[in-house]
């Protein structure tokens, strides 16, 4: 099951990066498997790694293509985002103290 989780996490950064620094956008986010990435952060428990999942999220809402159509779940998703990282921020702080 772990190896299941870990061979769809690789294929998502695989695939995406390729095409994302190919600089072909739309296949970077048709191909990243965000939903899986994001059950593999939250079983884990990373947070920073769920943090980045949502934000994608948020991007593959938000390309220009899709603006229009998908603007408010791209907006709750970058929100997730920041609240996410609102909270990874105050763990940390609280482990310094």
């Amino acid at each position: 099951m772990i190896h299941e989780h870990f061979k769809n996490l690789l294929i998502a950064v695989r695939f995406g990066n390729e095409a994302y620094y190919a600089g072909d956008l739309d296949r970077a986010l048709a191909n990243m498997q965000y939903e899986a990435a994001e059950r593999v952060m939250i079983q884990f428990r990373n947070q920073r790694g769920r943090g980045v999942c949502l934000n994608n999220k948020g991007n593959k809402g938000n390309t220009l293509k899709h603006m229009g159509t998908r603007f408010n779940e791209a907006l709750n998703m970058y929100n997730l985002a920041i609240q996410n990282g609102k909270f990874v921020t105050h763990s940390v702080s609280h482990r310094c103290n």
